[in-house]
Formats: structure tokens, C-alpha cells, sequence
């Protein structure tokens, strides 16, 4: 009899710590399950604010960008009005100069540039082997 209620007694003790190592790798399993899915989400969420903050960055530059190349435009055509372009050839030159400076800078941004003054076009720009070329005269049409 007592070698009996021994064996059933060990049985339990089995059965009760068979349960304990379930319960055991079952609340592991849930742990590391949960510090993963923790741990994707912060990922996750840093990665987006990563981006985001990329994106900022590159539209505040080239912001900066376009706000430098506006006024090196202006700068660069500001010695022109109506009677200005085609009178002296030196005025020419320095205008070249200046356009050049500008697409050079802003290579990025713009490859050419077409003025229409006084009925005249006025082409700048880079040809295939990168050199900066020109064209001048001809009738233009505005519209």
C-alpha cells in the first residue's frame, strides 16, 4: 500500500512539474514574443522618423537651393533692359560670363537658358561634351 501512495505521489509530483516547465516555456515564448514585437515597433517608428527628418533636411536644401540660384538669375540679368543686349559687345561678354557662373553653379537645377529680347533669341547653354556654348541672334516668336 505504501509502495502505492508513493508511486502516485511521484506520478503527481510529475505531472505537477511537467506543468510548471509548460507553463515555464509557454510564458518564455510569450516574453520574447512580446520583447520582439516591441522591439519591431520602435524600429519601425524610428525608421519612419528617420525618413522623415531626411526629407525635411533635403527640401530645406534645396529651398536653399533655388532661393541662391533666384538671385544669382537676377544678379546675372539685372544689367539687361531693352536697350542693352546686342549694343556692345563687351556687355555681351560680360552677360556670357555672368549666365555661365550661373549654369555652372546651379548645373543641378537648370542646363540651359533661352533669353528673348528685342525679337532676338538668345540661347546658353551646356553642350554633350559639357562645354558651355551659346547662340545668339535669329527672330523669336513670345507666345
Amino acid at each position: 500500500m505504501k509502495k502505492k501512495v508513493l508511486e502516485n505521489s511521484i506520478k503527481g509530483g510529475n505531472l505537477t512539474f511537467g506543468a510548471l516547465v509548460v507553463l515555464v516555456l509557454l510564458l518564455t515564448f510569450y516574453l520574447a514574443f512580446t520583447f520582439y514585437k516591441s522591439l519591431y515597433e520602435n524600429n519601425t517608428s524610428s525608421i519612419g522618423q528617420v525618413y522623415r527628418k531626411q526629407v525635411e533636411l533635403a527640401a530645406n536644401e534645396l529651398e536653399k537651393e533655388f532661393g541662391n540660384f533666384y538671385e544669382d538669375m537676377q544678379f546675372a540679368l539685372s544689367m539687361l533692359d531693352e536697350g542693352s543686349l546686342g549694343d556692345n559687345e563687351r556687355e555681351r561678354r560680360l552677360l556670357e560670363r555672368r549666365l555661365r557662373r550661373v549654369l555652372t553653379s546651379h548645373y543641378d537645377l537648370i542646363d540651359s537658358l533661352i533669353l528673348h529680347v528685342r525679337q532676338e533669341k538668345y540661347v546658353y547653354f551646356f553642350d554633350s561634351y559639357n562645354n558651355f556654348s551659346s547662340r545668339f541672334g535669329g527672330s523669336s516668336r513670345h507666345g
